[in-house]
């Protein structure tokens, strides 16, 4: 009785860690973070799942004030969909909500949504903050994108795989993501 409960139990967790669902309301430290990753997922115009590949995660070491004003070019679409400061506030630019491919002006990724994690000077470290906004935010992309699961890939940019001159906190990130087995 107790083997089959206790399996039944782990193939549910095993199921839930699978496809990275998050129950409503799931709190880390006392920190709501479902209901802000949910307000920054509002669009204009509806989410047609099929119309997004893949989820592509990009380290700055600083993005300054307002990310809709200092990464504003005219002419140019934004970078990114979202930015999510170390405090794990997260910005959400108009690429996202008008639902627009756009996201990198030279259009190498056209279907991809990007989400860009802006670093904190002077520290190592991903704040436990803004990792726990970025997980639910991956979680909840997956979900009403449609998204397979090994559907997120770091930014070849912010990458130490492939560059040797990131910052030691895009170092850390990628350690994260690979132990959380977010990426390959």
């Amino acid at each position: 009785m107790y083997l089959v409960a206790s399996m039944t139990v782990a193939t549910g967790l095993l199921l839930w860690m699978e496809h990275l669902v998050a129950p409503e309301g799931l709190q880390r430290d006392g920190i709501q973070t479902i209901g802000p990753v949910a307000t920054a997922l509002e669009t204009a115009r509806p989410i047609e799942p099929g119309n997004w590949d893949e989820i592509v995660i990009s380290y700055r070491d600083r993005v300054p004030g307002d990310p809709a004003v200092a990464l504003a070019v005219p002419g140019r679409p934004y970078p990114y969909h979202f930015v999510i400061q170390p405090t794990g506030k997260i910005h959400t630019l108009p690429t996202w909500q008008d639902q627009r491919f756009d996201a990198v002006a030279a259009t190498a990724e056209p279907r991809a949504i990007h989400v860009c994690l802006s670093g904190q000077p002077g520290q190592s470290e991903i704040s436990p903050e803004q990792w726990d906004a970025l997980v639910s935010m991956l979680r909840q992309l997956r979900v009403r994108c449609q998204l397979p699961t090994k559907a997120v890939r770091l930014d070849p940019q912010s990458d130490p795989q492939y560059r040797s001159d990131v910052s030691q906190q895009a170092y850390r990130l990628r350690q994260m993501l690979l132990a959380a087995d977010i990426i390959d």
